[in-house]
């Protein structure tokens, strides 16, 4: 017993709300990092270069590229739990060409 509370509880939700919080403060501000690395492994100066007509406001999201590819896989993988198998993955693309 602490502070006279036995204990809490957490719905799902907020468990998954926590986590990505968590990437989201201590993980996605490295995004800047990659991307940097990534232009300089390319010799880009900015990806204003690879997508024309932005200029360099693409650099400013950087951290939310990152936020959206963590979100994305964190909620297939653990949330829906979609387990993709190499059947359904040759039935979608052909049901794509048809």
């Amino acid at each position: 017993e602490m502070f006279g509370v036995d204990g809490f509880w957490l719905a799902p939700v907020q468990i998954h709300s926590l986590v990505i919080a968590l990437f989201s403060s201590l993980c996605a501000p490295f995004g800047g990092f990659f991307a940097s690395g990534f232009k300089r492994a390319f010799r880009i100066k900015d990806f204003g270069d690879s997508i024309p007509g932005h200029g360099g406001i693409t650099d400013r999201f950087d951290c939310q590229m990152l936020m959206c590819m963590f979100t994305f896989v964190y909620l297939h993988q653990v949330v829906f739990k979609i387990n993709p198998t190499v059947d359904g993955v040759i039935n979608s693309l052909y049901k794509l060409n048809h």
